[in-house]
């Protein structure tokens, strides 16, 4: 009876620890807060200066304002996780601010120093908000294992800037990597050089097309796309979408003109038939304030802006992130990282000619290569929309 007793004893301890080991590394939890930098103390200095911000706060009383001084390139902190963290299938991400444009840094490192760097764009002067960050780097990473997190900005020498920072989360990362492509401006060449290559490996594509350019006729002076062109494209599964109505950026309007610049882009794709691209909006020049973000907040679901790739789940849908007419060379890089790292990848170019139009036919070439290894899909803003925007 004591023998087993005892023998019952060490099977129930002897279960209990192989089923904690086997648990492992913990997965962060989707869209919750990790951190929301009330206790600065718990994060570690390691350049410029960090403080409480108790005015700019959207999770908890006080944000955190990193600052590099005039002596620092950068200012970072760091973070040791009590337990590892299982990464593969997340993204880290942060509710920022600045006092200039900037592309803030978010390093997830493993317990041999490999690690992955995260970085999102910021426009200056707007409130916190939670640009999707995209991978721009991965180092022999073990991101199962994942043990310290480091938030920096580098400003360069002699520079002073301001980084505001709060609700420290975490969201999904698509597994298996999703691309989309993109054409901004609505150029002629799109359809002469880029429908035929679409064609030929059965891709969607968006063109932002600024609607107040469109011509009536293909045979009138200019290089805007005409209307029996767009209706082209559209039969061909493309989406026809907003770049507003005349491209201009939404930062140098007053408040009645930016209105009128979304809202008259939209009646026309509406009055065209081109319901679902009236959902998405490219920003002209890249660029956005708070006034055009409160402007096209109701009227679009999907925005696209942004330097990096592979980002996970938007938090913010209208700040989506893009790489903008990527360099031929540059097309593998990325898409063997987001073939590698999974999540969102959106590529966008202009017009469609020289290195422009090499630079997209290298990158059907090797988009085609991976989708039929299983690496990449090719998707729609609506199958982005549908999937993946909350």
């Amino acid at each position: 009876m004591d023998g087993s007793d005892g023998d019952s004893a060490d099977d129930g301890s002897s279960d209990d620890a192989s089923e904690q080991e086997a648990t492992g590394p913990i997965e962060p939890e989707s869209g919750e807060t990790v951190d929301d930098f009330s206790d600065i103390d718990a994060w570690e200095l390691v350049a410029g200066a960090v403080a409480r911000d108790e005015d700019r706060a959207i999770v908890g009383d006080s944000c955190a304002r990193l600052e590099n001084r005039e002596s620092d390139e950068q200012a970072r902190i760091a973070y040791e996780f009590d337990e590892p963290l299982d990464c593969r299938r997340h993204s880290p991400g942060l509710a920022i601010a600045a006092d200039e444009s900037m592309a803030p840094l978010l390093q997830l490192f493993d317990d041999g120093g490999g690690h992955v760097t995260f970085r999102a764009t910021i426009e200056a002067d707007v409130e916190l908000l939670r640009p999707p960050f995209g991978i721009q780097h991965a180092d022999d990473v073990d991101l199962g294992a994942i043990t310290r997190l480091e938030i920096a900005h580098v400003a360069g020498e002699e520079i002073e800037r301001h980084l505001w920072i709060d609700d420290l989360h975490f969201v999904a990362r698509p597994e298996t990597g999703v691309v989309t492509l993109q054409f901004d401006g609505g150029h002629e060449s799109v359809y002469e050089n880029g429908l035929p290559i679409t064609e030929e490996y059965g891709y969607p594509a968006t063109v932002f097309v600024p609607t107040g350019r469109v011509r009536e006729e293909a045979d009138h002076d200019g290089e805007a796309l005409a209307e029996t062109q767009l209706e082209e494209l559209d039969d061909a599964g493309w989406t026809i979408a907003s770049h507003t109505a005349r491209s201009r950026p939404l930062t140098d309007l007053e408040d009645d003109e930016r209105r009128e610049e979304i809202e008259d882009a939209v009646e026309w794709l509406e009055s065209e038939g081109y319901d679902d691209g009236t959902r998405y909006v490219a920003y002209p020049s890249g660029r956005y304030d708070q006034a055009g973000l409160e402007a096209v907040r109701g009227v679009h679901e999907l925005g696209f802006v942004g330097r990096y790739p592979c980002q996970g789940e938007p938090a913010e849908p209208l700040l989506c992130s893009r790489v903008l007419e990527p360099e031929p060379e540059e097309v593998k890089e990325v898409l063997d990282r987001a073939a590698t790292y999974g999540g969102i990848t959106a590529l966008g170019w202009g017009r469609l000619e020289d290195e422009s139009l090499e630079s997209f036919e290298t990158t059907v070439e090797v988009l085609s290569e991976l989708e039929t290894e299983g690496d990449l899909e090719v998707v729609t803003p609506q199958e982005l929309d549908q999937r993946y925007s909350h």
